[in-house]
């Protein structure tokens, strides 16, 4: 679900122009509401009773910091009244959309010490209002027929004029309650600064459609993005490395790594926030273009902006985008384009057509071009063999480069630490003392080669992606902290990819779990020629039907790049998970879920074997680096056993 920008500063993202004032038949304003959707603005019983307005009644309301200040008058809904004396809540439906997006809705829970803001139109203000702001106290229990309170403190901003008004957490920028009533101090001026809020969950048990957001900082099965960049944490060192062949003016790098080694995510989150922050002497002006090829490189060039992509080709596209870009650079910084394909592995499928080998030759070309263009290819390593026989002169031209770089293959201690605690840390929420120590150590464990050292694979990310993203989602059941409880609750590190597998499929019906196990079959996607196993490598489109969903064709391209051995290996079988083949069916077995690698050129640190024999790898616990690799000879990671691709992430 997409969110608010997260209130962060002086910034208030879109809160004022969401604020609508309530006006009483004379004109004045008796107080604030807030859109919760499109056409649907939530208020205070006790506001439009100030009003002279009851259930049913139809109510002016005016949105001041919108554009063009609409006047709108909408309908106050009769299901959805609470009377002033209960828990004093109304909504009003508009006859017109007032043009402005609606707030986001979070949660109460887990708010506690958090700075919060409000908007609200009290007598002091200018006459389009202003902000207050407070720090959140507890939830105060249910009393008698009223709803439970959030309780403020420093609440001095928030007078009269506030009511009805929306409270926003500034740590995730979404609302988590409306603002009720202020605190009058005594007589001796105690008391001062109080104010109560009505959680989003009694606004919820008053209009239950009222949909529920949540920032979650880990991704899952998701590669973060730019918008996650500042979640992103523990891969200072890959991103150090990227940057450090960039800046040694190398016009490509060839990222390879595992399936789930965090390629995508380290560059969309890692890299490119780098350098549009300056750490490369000018890149800040550098032109990014991210593109997945598809079916169609040209196509996705020109989706991406490129003007005259899909029909001029590669090269005259990026050069063109570099040409166009040059007006905005100014004389000290060249402009640049950084060209990233993403999932490159996608152009070098068994099936690759003219039009993939075309692709591949352009973008040989604009590397070896004088073009202001670095090009970031970003590839599975198990693919390296295929691209060596498909595209020689473009692995010539990365090998001449130097450009060839692999991800690091293990992660830290301290690695782990930071992707365990940053992201938490970040909006304000805590662990339980020793659990993500007992996180990072059960995450040392998993892997028998490094189980005892300081050091992980890198593979292991999507395992503890999931982990930390199911332990967040329980964190509202435990005040906002996270627990060991809620962390024994989920199954631990490897538990939680296997309940998460289980809850997916208890969602489908019968019919959809024959599909389920189609699309897991047809995603099975191995690199090599040798390990087809007969299996179709093509996958399904699906698309509704009568409320589900239907398999109905299949198309070249693989789908996004997520491993399943994670789900091979820790997915038990279970009596609703069970993916069981019906007796009639023919179609082949899912891959092993661990295969040794044919490789069809020799790598560095390949020793031959006997006659018949494709010869072997020694095994190390680390990749690589540029600097190791001859120029003479391909490089890639030295890893064995690799992933392979998974379904999307569950909805």
């Amino acid at each position: 679900m997409a969110v608010e920008p997260v209130v962060r500063g002086g910034a208030a993202g879109g809160v004022p122009a969401a604020v609508a004032q309530v006006r009483d038949g004379a004109g004045l304003v008796v107080g604030a509401g807030f859109l919760v959707a499109e056409d649907l603005v939530v208020t205070c019983a006790h506001v439009l009773a100030d009003g002279g307005y009851g259930p049913g009644a139809a109510v002016t309301l005016v949105f001041p910091r919108a554009p063009g200040a609409p006047t709108v008058t909408g309908r106050v809904l009769e299901a959805a009244w609470r009377e002033p004396y209960e828990q004093d809540v109304a909504l009003v439906r508009l006859e017109r959309a007032a043009g402005v997006a609606p707030l986001s809705m979070g949660s109460a829970a887990g708010c506690r010490g958090h700075r919060v803001r409000s908007f609200g139109f009290p007598v002091q203000a200018p006459p389009g209002g202003h902000f207050g702001f407070a720090t959140a106290g507890d939830l105060l229990p249910a009393a008698d027929s009223a709803g439970e309170l959030l309780q403020l403190t420093d609440a001095n901003d928030l007078t009269q004029g506030f009511s009805g008004g929306p409270v926003l957490d500034e740590v995730t920028g979404l609302v988590v309650g409306m603002l009720t009533a202020i605190t009058a101090p005594d007589g001796h001026d105690r008391g001062l600064g109080i104010a109560y809020v009505t959680p989003t969950a009694v606004l919820r048990e008053a209009w239950p459609a009222l949909g529920e957001g949540d920032v979650s900082p880990y991704r899952a099965l998701e590669p973060f993005t730019a918008e996650h960049a500042r979640w992103f944490r523990g891969r200072e060192e890959a991103v150090r490395q990227v940057l450090a062949v960039l800046a040694g003016g190398r016009r490509v790098v060839l990222l390879l790594g595992p399936s789930g080694s965090g390629k995508s995510s380290l560059v969309q989150a890692g890299v490119l926030p780098a350098l549009a922050a300056g750490r490369l002497p000018g890149s800040d002006r550098w032109l990014p273009v991210v593109v997945r090829p598809g079916s169609d490189l040209p196509a996705a060039l020109a989706r991406a902006g490129l003007p005259g992509a899909a029909a001029e080709g590669v090269g005259a596209d990026v050069t063109g985008g570099a040409d166009a870009f040059g007006g905005v650079a100014d004389a000290a910084a060249e402009p640049r384009v950084v060209l990233i394909v993403d999932q490159f592995e996608e152009l070098l499928a068994s099936s690759a057509g003219p039009q993939d080998l075309q692709a591949l030759a352009r973008i040989a070309a604009v590397i070896r071009s004088d073009a202001a263009v670095s090009v970031v290819l970003v590839m599975r390593d198990d693919f390296y063999s295929r691209l060596s026989a498909l595209a020689p002169e473009l692995l010539d031209a990365a090998l001449q480069a130097r450009g060839v770089l692999n991800i690091p293959a293990t992660l830290t201690a301290a690695d782990l630490d930071a992707i365990v605690t940053g992201p938490a840390r970040d909006l304000d929420t805590q662990f339980d003392p020793g659990l993500a120590e007992r996180i990072i150590a059960d995450v040392l464990a998993l892997h028998p080669r490094t189980a005892g050292t300081s050091e992980a694979p890198v593979t292991v990310l999507p395992l503890l992606e999931v982990a930390l993203t199911r332990l967040w989602e329980r964190r509202l059941e435990h005040d906002g902290r996270l627990t060991h409880d809620a962390y024994r609750r989920i199954g631990a590190v490897t538990g939680a990819l296997a309940d998460w597998c289980d809850t997916a499929l208890r969602e489908l019906t019968t019919q959809q779990r024959h599909i389920a196990r189609r699309i897991l079959t047809a995603l099975v996607r191995p690199a090599d020629e040798s390990l087809k196993l007969g299996l179709d490598l093509q996958y399904p489109q699906l698309r509704p039907e009568q409320g589900g969903l239907q398999l109905v064709g299949v198309h070249r391209r693989q789908p996004p790049d997520i491993p399943a051995s994670s789900l091979l290996t820790c997915w038990p079988p279970s009596p609703c998970g069970r993916l069981s083949r019906p007796p009639s069916t023919t179609e082949p077995p899912p891959c092993p879920t661990a295969v040794s690698r044919r490789w069809a050129c020799p790598r560095p640190g390949w020793r031959p074997g006997a006659e018949g024999d494709h010869g072997q790898f020694p095994r190390s616990p680390r990749s690589r680096s540029t600097g190791e690799v001859p120029s003479s000879t391909p490089a890639a990671s030295p890893h064995l056993r690799r992933r392979h691709s998974a379904w999307p992430p569950h909805r």
